[in-house]
């Protein structure tokens, strides 16, 4: 299932799906088909909301990539329990 704002979005996303491919490789396909067909309404560099399957540990996590990363910002300073 893969649900977008531009109806030729989730097509791609769920081609992807049907043959296999990650959620993740969906997601940026889904992402990434909004910007050469209607860039004045997206682009790259935007917010990201995403909920995917942690192969480790078969738990959902949650990810939210949403406005500018702090200059020399490192996963580690946010999460420094995962190192």
């Amino acid at each position: 299932m893969a649900a977008t704002a531009h109806p030729l979005a989730t097509p791609a996303a769920v081609e992807l799906l049907k043959a296999g491919a990650p959620a993740a490789d969906a997601a940026i396909a889904a992402d990434a088909v909004p910007g050469p067909v209607k860039p004045a309404g997206c682009g790259i560099g935007g917010d990201l909301l995403a909920r995917l399957p942690n192969p480790a540990t078969k738990a959902v996590e949650a990810l939210a990539a949403a406005g500018a990363a702090p200059r020399g910002g490192r996963p580690r300073r946010a999460h420094p329990a995962r190192g």
